[in-house]
């Protein structure tokens, strides 16, 4: 024991001065100690209690996240919906790798989009983070994946499951709402599905043009 405290504790008292702040800590247990020995080890106790449960929490948090994303992935596996597929990517359970496919009758049709789907540690009381990986000409996508779907915002609830989210943006293909876009551009188009078809081809194969010439050997890219 440092001699300074030491003889602090000896007199019951000390001076601030002369002794840090751990120290000071540790002479205010000392004392607490020897005037109430049974409440100051309960104290110590409970404070080591908490301590660890602290510890513990973060752990046992996404422990249940992952089961809850190992349900999911049952769910969807089995449920047998046309057109979405999901899957974790590689061994990391908090980030999926996604696919959705036109639906029948709308002009993306025969279209199969990549996304990603992020899982949070406070999942599922905070909503899953989704984009397009793929390139995609829509109102409520941006160009850099973004996408307008109010259940992924403030519309989010703990009920929602991968599952319903992929069928979700699937139908949010062939109805946007386009009275909130991202993309003016194609809203404004959207009422014109002929016209928004032919841009929507002509988008594509340039975006497609544009991923081989950024594809290593070509040394050269399009202007964004």
């Amino acid at each position: 024991m440092n001699r300074k405290l030491d003889l602090a504790y000896q007199r019951n008292t000390f001076n601030s001065n002369h002794l840090d702040v751990q120290q000071i800590i540790d002479f205010i247990v000392l004392h607490t100690l020897l005037q109430n020995p049974t409440n100051c080890l309960f104290q110590l106790h409970l404070f080591h209690n908490m301590a660890q449960s602290a510890a513990e929490a973060p752990r046992a948090a996404a422990g249940n996240v992952t089961k809850r994303l190992q349900k999911e992935l049952r769910t969807l596996m089995m449920s047998g919906s046309s057109g979405i597929t999901a899957f974790p990517d590689g061994d990391n359970m908090f980030r999926w790798i996604g696919t959705i496919e036109g639906g029948k009758g709308t002009v993306y049709e025969g279209l199969q989009y990549k996304l990603s789907l992020t899982f949070p540690d406070q999942y599922p009381i905070e909503a899953m983070k989704v984009k397009f990986e793929t390139p995609c000409y829509h109102p409520n996508v941006d160009s850099h994946g973004n996408i307008c779907l109010d259940i992924l915002k403030e519309k989010w609830s703990a009920l929602y499951d991968v599952r319903t989210v992929l069928l979700s943006i699937q139908s949010l293909l062939g109805e946007p709402n386009i009275d909130s876009p991202l993309n003016v551009h194609a809203a404004d188009l959207w009422k014109n599905q002929e016209s928004y078809k032919k841009v929507q081809s002509s988008w594509l194969s340039a975006c497609h043009f544009e991923t081989v010439l950024e594809t290593p050997g070509y040394g050269m890219v399009l202007p964004r």
